[in-house]
């Protein structure tokens, strides 16, 4: 008799580590404006909380799983987004937009 684990039966894996070193908090939490026509057809995503509203603003609090799905986010917004914090993610937005730009030119 053969002995073996189906790989179809893993429901989900939380981490894998070969330390016995605790794994670190990788959260992501941004802080971002929007305004203009982005404010007609905006929804709440479930990680994120409007923390200041006025009649042309909202100022979001996100916590998203995936850094690559909430760039995307931003940039269907267009130019009707800020984004507050964090730092480093206003560098990788950045670059982003530059190389969109390259590409037209």
């Amino acid at each position: 008799a053969s002995s073996y684990f189906e790989a179809s039966r893993i429901l989900k894996i939380n981490s894998i580590s070969l330390n016995k070193e605790p794994v670190p908090d990788k959260t992501l939490k941004a802080v971002y404006e929007i305004s203009g026509e982005a404010l007609n057809s905006f929804t709440l995503k479930h990680y994120e909380k409007i923390i200041k509203q006025s009649a042309d603003k909202l100022k979001i609090e996100a916590e998203p799983d995936s850094e690559f799905m909430f760039i995307q986010r931003l940039l269907l917004f267009g130019r009707d987004f800020k984004l507050i914090q964090p730092e480093y993610l206003k560098d990788v937005l950045i670059n982003k937009i530059k190389l969109i730009k390259k590409r037209y030119q």
